[in-house]
């Protein structure tokens, strides 16, 4: 076992002693640039999105947004996913803050890309919080679910 410290004797020492001295600048830089190389790799990977983000489909956005504050009943609930749903899989409920549930009509696709639902409100919805739930299959059989709240403020109870 030969140890930088303590090399062996005679003229097998004296060439290691030489060799050892010879290297430990370079030793010390490829040290170094391992640590950087790792750092930076770390900090790479902590920014990347994890492949589970990318692959699989997410809300993006809804309307009326979540906690926000309308002036009036929404005429629809829209939601939009990254990715196409499938229709027969995805259900709408709105409640309100009682657990009562407005009446939706059955969602339907806004456009041709099969990434946004809306369902139109068919009952009355008074002044107060409201909570969407949702349920959606993507098109690779991923079951995604949420919800989200508004709040109606304006005294009126008739549809938009």
């Amino acid at each position: 076992d030969i140890s930088p410290d303590c090399p062996p004797d005679g003229a097998t020492g004296i060439f290691l002693r030489m060799i050892y001295r010879d290297f430990r600048p370079r030793r010390t830089a490829l040290r170094t640039l391992c640590a950087l190389l790792v750092g930076a790799g770390s900090v790479l990977m902590a920014a990347a999105p994890s492949d589970a983000a990318v692959r699989h489909t997410r809300l993006t956005r809804s309307s009326p947004a979540k906690d926000t504050s309308l002036s009036g009943p929404p005429a629809t609930i829209t939601l939009w996913f990254t990715k196409p749903v499938q229709l027969k899989l995805t259900r709408l409920m709105l409640k309100d803050s009682r657990g009562v549930v407005v009446v939706l009509d059955a969602p339907a696709f806004v456009d041709a890309s099969q990434t946004s639902v809306a369902a139109s409100l068919r009952g009355t919805a008074a002044p107060g919080a409201y909570t969407v739930r949702w349920v959606t299959t993507s098109m690779d059989s991923h079951v995604i679910k949420g919800s989200f709240g508004f709040r109606i403020t304006a005294a009126l109870g008739a549809r938009m």
